[in-house]
């Protein structure tokens, strides 16, 4: 990948768009997937759709199943080090020595934090870094300039685009990115949905009480009613039943996704 920030995309009907103007054909890239990355978008790019549906390009760890969630896969790419030189206001990069391995611009659309001291310390965005091995100094492309100098003293950590690893899995520690359109045989690149409305399969009949309308992710990334969560209802929000539905017949042919908008 080369260096760079996600995009939005917004796509209708207009003949101005580059996915082209035939109704009903602009929108058929967003079911699909490959071994090989599209050229035109970049890992975390995301595209919204006119009726409110919300999409991620991602990197799937693992194969996948249409209607379910896709977890966050990507542990700290780095935990606390301090970072190798000292930097101005205004500078648009840091270094520090890497424990792990890094292609180049591996890390955009990724996150590093500098613990400078002031309420938030300081967050940016990633867009792009050298190429090193373990142990050598990489140089982190930021997306906005310093505000703060920094110095060797300076902790740092930096983070994985968390689109660049997801993956489907079943255990209670991930958190669900989005939820797979097509099925998959193998790892690989694809759009995840993130927002918007969606038919996903519930993995027991509810919306038959009174008020039961929100529903949560089970950790193997299927739905489930909120009110059947884990201990002290801690399972992720994941929308609400869009269907009217009636005492005793619960219906659930839609739901409001609401993961990222």
């Amino acid at each position: 990948m080369s260096k760079g920030k996600a995009r939005t995309i917004l796509l209708d009907h207009s003949a101005s768009l580059v996915e082209g103007s035939a109704a009903g054909s602009s929108w058929g890239f967003l079911y699909q997937h490959s071994t090989v990355k599209h050229p035109g978008y970049n890992i975390g790019d995301r595209v919204a759709l006119a009726d409110g549906r919300v999409f991620r390009y991602a990197y799937a760890d693992t194969a996948r199943t249409t209607g379910y969630g896709m977890m966050f896969n990507a542990l700290v790419a780095q935990g606390y080090t301090v970072l190798a030189a000292a930097q101005e206001i205004g500078d648009m990069s840091v270094t520090v020595v890497s424990a792990v391995d890094l292609a180049e611009d591996e890390l955009r659309g990724g996150y590093i934090v500098m613990y400078t001291g002031d309420p938030n310390n300081t967050f940016r965005g990633i867009v792009g870094n050298s190429a090193v091995s373990a142990t050598e100094t990489v140089t982190i492309y930021l997306d906005a300039p310093l505000h703060i100098a920094v110095t060797i003293t300076t902790g740092s950590e930096f983070f994985y685009n968390p689109y660049a690893h997801v993956a489907e899995l079943a255990e209670d520690w991930l958190s669900v990115a989005g939820v797979s359109v097509t099925d998959i045989a193998t790892a690989g690149y694809c759009w995840i949905q993130t927002w918007g409305l969606i038919r996903i399969s519930l993995h027991a009949k509810f919306g038959d009480d009174a008020g039961e309308r929100q529903v949560v992710f089970g950790p193997n990334g299927d739905l489930r009613a909120h009110s059947a969560a884990g201990t002290a209802n801690n399972y992720q929000h994941a929308g609400f039943i869009v269907d009217r539905t009636v005492i005793g017949t619960g219906s659930y042919a839609l739901i409001m996704l609401q993961i990222s908008p």
